[in-house]
């Protein structure tokens, strides 16, 4: 949907544009170009078109494996993200959302990170990743004084994760919000599963919207006792958005009103702010 909104051609054809935990950057055309090539290199062939084209779904896997192998998304993990191209996205979401005219739902989770970090490799994360982090990112000092102040009792890897979730999702969502001119309306989905130590993560809050739950795919990650009545909720106010430009709660504003959507739903100012105002655009 962001890339949706960001052309020209398709914004006018959008009524309403629901955006759940999607980065809004669009990479520069010759960084997203080392990726290809890195990817190539992996699989022997050169970086064109017609090559990838003859390669199998199962050798493409094993190269992204490979080539994510160890890195993260503060270290600049190889990821599937926009690529800034003249005929397809000649701009970047995040530039074009806060001139755009169109009503927005849009959110994250509380901790989307625990689906691209094992627990294993949490635990592996150590002070000198986060520093090395914060100094090539250029975070200050206190704002990850701040994400220990928010998340008491966290280990290094969880602040490294919560961090990484902020930078990619949540904070460029926020600057969208606050410099729109249009109704937008935040969420965050704070539900914890009880699988894996999941907790919020990635995508957990899709068995909810689309009213899932007892899915097999929605199983996995919430469990099998997840609670139907915020399903219900969340379902309700997407299609509330989707019909009527109203989820049923304040837009962001001045307050930042945000719903945070848990087993006892809430309207609350934006929460953890104080990290997450110091974090570079």
């Amino acid at each position: 949907m962001a890339g949706l909104l960001a052309l020209d051609t398709s914004r006018p054809m959008i009524a309403r544009g629901i955006i759940q935990s999607g980065p809004l950057r669009a990479q520069p055309r010759k960084k997203a170009g080392r990726v290809t090539a890195q990817l190539a290199k992996l699989l022997g062939i050169p970086a064109e078109r017609e090559a990838f084209a003859a390669v199998t779904p199962d050798q493409l896997l094993e190269a992204r494996r490979t080539h994510a192998a160890g890195s993260s998304p503060l270290g600049g993990a190889p990821g599937f993200q926009f690529a800034i191209d003249a005929e397809t996205l000649p701009r970047s979401p995040h530039d074009v959302l806060g001139e755009s005219d169109v009503p927005l739902l849009i959110g994250s989770n509380t901790d989307e990170y625990r689906l691209w970090f094992t627990p294993e490799q949490l635990s592996r994360l150590t002070s000198w990743h986060l520093l090395l982090a914060r100094l090539a990112l250029r975070i200050p000092r206190r704002a990850i004084a701040a994400y220990r102040a928010a998340f008491p009792g966290a280990s290094t890897g969880e602040i490294y994760g919560q961090v990484a979730t902020d930078l990619l999702l949540r904070a460029p969502l926020t600057r969208a919000a606050a410099s729109r001119p249009a109704p937008t309306y935040v969420y965050e989905f704070a539900w914890r599963s009880p699988v894996r130590d999941l907790r919020a993560a990635h995508a957990l809050e899709l068995g909810f919207v689309f009213d899932q739950l007892a899915s097999a795919e929605a199983r996995r990650m919430a469990g099998s006792d997840a609670p139907q009545h915020l399903a219900d909720e969340m379902r309700d106010a997407w299609i509330a958005f989707i019909t009527t430009g109203d989820p049923g709660w304040a837009p962001f504003g001045a307050e930042r009103s945000t719903r945070v959507l848990d087993a006892q739903s809430a309207t609350v100012p934006q929460r953890r702010t104080t990290g997450l105002d110091l974090l570079p655009d």
